[in-house]
């Protein structure tokens, strides 16, 4: 019986935090997402604080705060180890404010995102990851094989694009070597 208690306790918990987030996701307070973004990310909860900036981006746009949330966002997914969206965010943060506060910053991140930065990042995986090498590959290189059964119908029938974490890119494994392997020829876009 005292197993049955615990359970459901840590079961409403778990749906209080839950239903806490949700509520401010569905809530129309952009003030109130902002806040609570900034809160997450100072616990570094990246998931949730890019969702909630995310979220509001497209309010603040054109208006002070929207520097602050570029800059967030960006970090945001620096956090979570998705260096190409952040080279992104760090990008349109250059472009819309270049002489922000964080322009230096944003520019060093922005030009720092590259595949070869990557590349090392993906050969350093275990120390990096805090994974082994299965792991890593069950995670990353053997979803990019399964991938390359399905991408070349796909890309065959219409034009695509075709989302992936910054990791699926690189190493031998990566979806780069392995479309330039069946015959694709890849280039960045620029």
């Amino acid at each position: 019986m005292k197993k049955l208690s615990i359970f459901f306790v840590v079961i409403s918990v778990l749906f209080a935090s839950c239903s806490e987030y949700q509520k401010i996701l569905k809530s129309d307070d952009a003030q109130l997402k902002y806040t609570k973004a900034i809160e997450y990310f100072n616990v570094k909860d990246y998931v949730r604080a890019a969702t909630l900036l995310e979220d509001i981006s497209s309010y603040y746009k054109g208006t002070d705060r929207s520097e602050s949330v570029l800059m967030y966002l960006a970090k945001s997914y620096l956090g979570q180890k998705d260096y190409l969206t952040a080279s992104e965010y760090f990008k349109t943060y250059v472009k819309s404010f270049p002489k922000g506060p964080n322009a230096v910053e944003a520019k060093y991140m922005y030009k720092s995102g590259n595949l070869q930065q990557l590349e090392r990042l993906s050969e350093r995986k275990e120390k990096t990851y805090d994974m082994t090498a299965e792991e890593f590959d069950r995670l990353v290189s053997d979803r990019n094989i399964k991938w390359m059964k399905k991408l070349p119908a796909l890309m065959a029938s219409e034009s695509c694009f075709i989302a992936v974490g910054a990791l699926h890119l690189t190493g031998e494994n990566g979806l780069i070597r392995l479309l330039q392997k069946s015959g694709y020829k890849v280039k960045p876009v620029k």
